[in-house]
């Protein structure tokens, strides 16, 4: 009697030791699956991001590129060159000037060069300070919704686009001292209507001891 209560006893832990196996496998099993399914779900939270911020470039790219060919597709080679020629002239007459340089003074092309946009950004800068004192009197007035004389708008237009020293397509200006003379010249576009603007020559120092002669 004893020895088949002991084997029924036996045969009972030996079930609850395959029970807690089973349960302990199926445990780890569970573990295991909720480990891969929130990898998984990394995954694929890492790739919508991604996916996100590539789609932003691509919507920031696009819009700057219709933005560039905006401002360019439509430009007539001949009114680019014609602004090239305008910009030339002006700063011939920048050149020209008898106070540009002083006698005797060693200049370098780069010199010349930084000296006119010197000047420019002098200007310019003249220009966007007047507006804003324009402004500021309008609007003691109650006249803060107009806007800036149209003279100066121009004018600041005008320099804006003359600050890079370089045409409408991008191409910086060259400059070029063959002793005490300046080349100035632009790439320009060619086409078979439109012809790149000539270079302006300016004799500088000619200028200056004309003027002085002058005022002897």
């Amino acid at each position: 009697m004893i020895a088949g209560l002991e084997a029924v006893a036996k045969r009972a832990e030996e079930k609850e030791a395959r029970e807690e196996a089973r349960r302990k496998g199926g445990g780890k099993l569970a573990a295991n699956v909720a480990l891969h399914v929130d990898d998984v779900g990394n995954r694929w939270k890492r790739n919508v991001y991604l996916g996100i911020a590539a789609a932003a470039f691509l919507v920031l790219a696009a819009g700057a590129w219709m933005v560039y060919r905006t401002a360019h597709k439509d430009l007539d080679p001949r009114t680019g060159n014609a602004d090239a020629h305008k910009m030339l002239s002006f700063l011939a007459n920048i050149a020209s000037r008898s106070d540009f340089l002083k006698e005797g003074e060693k200049i370098t092309a780069q010199t010349v060069k930084g000296r006119l946009k010197d000047e420019i950004e002098a200007n310019y800068k003249k220009v966007v300070e007047q507006i804003e004192v324009d402004h500021q009197k309008r609007i003691a007035t109650g006249q803060g919704y107009r806007g800036p004389d149209p003279g100066l708008a121009k004018d600041k237009d005008w320099l804006e686009k003359l600050r890079p020293l370089q045409d409408a397509w991008g191409q910086p200006f060259k400059f070029e001292l063959d002793g005490d003379t300046l080349k100035i010249s632009a790439v320009g576009k060619k086409t078979p209507t439109a012809t790149p603007p000539e270079p302006v020559v300016v004799p500088l120092r000619k200028s200056a001891a004309a003027t002085e002669k002058g005022k002897q």
